[in-house]
């Protein structure tokens, strides 16, 4: 699965909007959403970390669908 496909896994399963994961991550609101489109390919280190952190997920898992 790719990025964006795990993040709105994640996003479905808590019940979330991109918004508000973006928001609670400390991202520009549109952030989840554009790397949901597929117009942000990749994340840096800090943002993926946020993100792990609201999605409740591990940072391994978030980048590369694999558990340690």
């Amino acid at each position: 699965s790719t990025l964006a496909e795990r993040i709105q896994r994640r996003i479905d399963d808590l019940g979330l909007k991109p918004a508000v994961v973006a928001r609670d991550a400390g991202l520009k609101p549109d952030y989840v959403r554009d790397v949901l489109r597929g117009s942000k390919k990749s994340i840096s280190g800090e943002n993926a970390v946020a993100l792990a952190r609201v999605l409740q997920c591990s940072l391994n898992w978030l980048l590369t669908g694999l558990e340690a």
